[in-house]
């Protein structure tokens, strides 16, 4: 949490100065509609940076990252349509292909090892049980 106030800090003595030498600030002064628009852009930074702290606390770095890839082509795909911005063969083969990757991710991570501690799990409790027994079960579990 210390890393990112610095970053942001850091991050507002660098643009600042640029902001008023573009003359960025004065626009943000002659219209209130931009100070909401900056102001629940920020709110909307710092709730996100929580959840993903949040989000670290149960899972991998990897599975954050997976994540917020995902946030991200859910964002560009609102913003093509919000925008009117045109929606081009690029744009739906990236946000597909992203998906089905993501989705493979999960796959992986989730019910592949599930599968491994049950066959084990399956595997270790045969004690006392005949032979043909565990073949039977084992012959299942394929």
């Amino acid at each position: 949490m210390g890393f990112t106030f610095w970053m942001e800090l850091f991050s507002a003595i660098l643009i600042l100065p640029w902001s008023i030498a573009n003359g960025e600030i004065s626009l943000l002064m002659e219209h209130a509609s931009s100070w909401v628009l900056l102001v629940g852009t920020s709110a909307f930074g710092g709730v996100r940076i929580l959840t993903q702290f949040f989000f670290l606390e149960k899972t991998s770095p990897t599975t954050l990252a997976a994540s917020n890839i995902v946030i991200q082509v859910g964002l560009t795909a609102s913003g093509a349509l919000i925008f009117h911005d045109p929606i081009t063969t690029s744009l739906i083969c990236g946000a597909l292909i992203t998906i089905v990757m993501s989705a493979s991710y999960t796959y992986v991570k989730s019910i592949v090892p599930l599968r491994a501690t049950v066959y084990s799990d399956m595997k270790n409790n045969m004690d006392g049980i005949k032979e043909e027994n565990i073949n039977l079960v084992h012959d299942i579990a394929k």
